[in-house]
């Protein structure tokens, strides 16, 4: 099994998922991201850069060249392998199948062999080291104000003392 890549995070932290070719979408995060003044690496993309929307490539583009963390999600697998559909286990037949052909078919034909090799090149998980915890599974919760914190849900392990508890 891949040894999963741990990163130290000494201040606010962006995690966001799904950029799906929507690059207008995805510079607005990472303007967002500039803005706060959160560094990129301590920005984390859960994966599926490309998916959906028209701009496979110049989100991939995007994305990449912000420097920011990626984690491989089935979209980047499956394009990356050059395989046949998304990996995404929509029922067959069904509307989300249908229309998943259509968008899986622009983003292989968009895509050059950079970015196939980038997306292969991605790790499959990121940990995150948050406060002396690495943390490998979280949720974001809203707060009143309208920013987003990261919450254990459920491990965490300590590199001294023990865990906070969840608030």
């Amino acid at each position: 099994m891949e040894r999963p890549v741990v990163l130290p995070m000494d201040g606010p932290v962006l995690v966001f998922g799904g950029p799906y070719s929507n690059l207008e979408a995805t510079r607005a995060v990472l303007a967002e991201a500039a803005r706060r003044g959160i560094p990129p690496r301590r920005i984390v993309c859960t994966g599926d850069v490309v998916a959906y929307a028209a701009d496979a490539q110049a989100t991939l583009d995007l994305v990449r060249g912000a420097g920011i963390q990626v984690v491989m999600g089935n979209c980047e697998e499956s394009l990356a392998a050059e395989a046949g559909d998304c990996g995404c286990g929509y029922a067959a037949g069904s509307a989300c199948d249908l229309l998943a052909v259509a968008w899986y078919a622009h983003a292989d034909r968009s895509l050059d062999a950079g970015a196939r090799a980038w997306m292969a090149a991605l790790p499959r998980r990121i940990d995150l080291s948050l406060a002396g915890y690495e943390v490998d599974q979280f949720v974001i919760l809203p707060e009143r104000d309208g920013d987003r914190i990261v919450r254990r849900l459920a491990r965490a392990a300590p590199k001294v003392g023990t865990a906070p508890a969840a608030e």
